[in-house]
């Protein structure tokens, strides 16, 4: 049988070696002991620690919550868990500089448990450091972000791509339609694209595609967007405009391409077909595959219009004048 004496020094051992912060406090907040952690974690040597109220080592600094949690244990005897999804920290400790550049204090999980020592009743406050284990979440969930935005956009051009145009024209229309706005949809083709990739290359017929997702992301207005559909195809999205002004930006981009002279090294006049389709709310409600079809029959009609043209309603639209 272990003598008390001999116990003591044991738990002692115990508290001070442990490799988490512990300390205890009495019913008026004041630090009863403060373990060898605490005093190398931070800068505060128990001498200077115990006696003391936690609020007057960091002046409104400790978290609120564990004032609330320390209520809990001295006066009801319930225990506590403080997570640090919900609470970071509940003492400002900083870590020590790039240890992890999205963190500046230590990540902690806080237990506090009712103690009766020296015949009072006090509360162990046990603080582990979950630093690493935060920085690794935070990593994780950066480069699942990075990996869904990548997934998002075309690599070639740098613009959204088919995957995002499915879930944003869905998103729209469903907005459009709670909301009471038209919704306009442009499918564009560059023309004799083919010819291109045959005369001058394929590493040329990318710098065209490039050319043209550069000069369609420059005349985006507010409420346009765009995106590759796939090969030499692109879709121009636009909402919160009358119908008559629909054709408006495909056939000022359809100038504006045809102004151009050059394409990085494809020195060529190049141009494009588009094809408009819209819904308003006072059409019955439709899917994005619709709407795209819908445009994809007015491209369809530009090309056999001679190409070089933006028809919608079967019509070749009147271009307007460039500014």
């Amino acid at each position: 049988m272990v003598k008390r004496k001999g116990l003591d020094h044991m738990y002692e051992q115990v508290f001070e070696t442990i490799p988490v912060g512990l300390f205890l406090v009495d019913k008026e907040h004041a630090i009863y002991a403060w373990n060898k952690w605490m005093v190398k974690n931070t800068n505060i040597e128990a001498k200077e620690a115990v006696g003391q109220q936690l609020e007057s080592l960091y002046p409104e600094m400790v978290s609120p919550r564990l004032g609330w949690a320390l209520e809990q244990v001295l006066n009801y005897g319930y225990p506590q868990v403080l997570s640090n999804i919900l609470n970071k920290f509940v003492i400002p400790i900083p870590l020590e500089k790039r240890a992890y550049q999205d963190l500046a204090m230590m990540q902690q999980n806080v237990e506090i448990l009712p103690v009766s020592y020296d015949k009072k009743n006090m509360a162990l406050v046990v603080i582990q450091d979950v630093s690493a284990k935060t920085h690794l979440e935070n990593t994780l969930m950066s480069m699942a972000n990075k990996f869904e935005k990548s997934s998002l956009i075309d690599a070639l051009t740098g613009i959204p791509n088919r995957r995002c145009l499915w879930r944003e024209l869905e998103k729209e229309l469903i907005t459009a339609h709670r909301e009471k706005y038209n919704v306009v949809c442009c499918i564009y083709d560059i023309d004799y694209f083919k010819k291109v990739n045959d005369e001058y290359g394929h590493a040329a017929g990318d710098e065209v595609l490039i050319s043209f997702a550069k000069l369609a992301t420059a005349v985006l207005g507010t409420n346009d967007s765009i995106f590759r559909y796939g090969g030499e195809e692109f879709i121009t999205i636009s909402t919160h405009l009358p119908i008559k002004e629909a054709s408006r930006l495909p056939n000022r981009l359809r100038k504006n391409l045809e102004a151009m002279s050059n394409h990085g090294t494809v020195n060529k006049v190049v141009t494009c077909s588009g094809g408009v389709a819209y819904w308003r709310p006072s059409d019955p409600p439709i899917t994005s595959e619709m709407l795209i079809e819908q445009a994809d029959k007015e491209l369809y009609k530009a090309k056999e219009s001679g190409r070089n043209c933006i028809v919608m309603d079967g019509v070749i639209q009147t271009p307007v004048k460039l500014k």
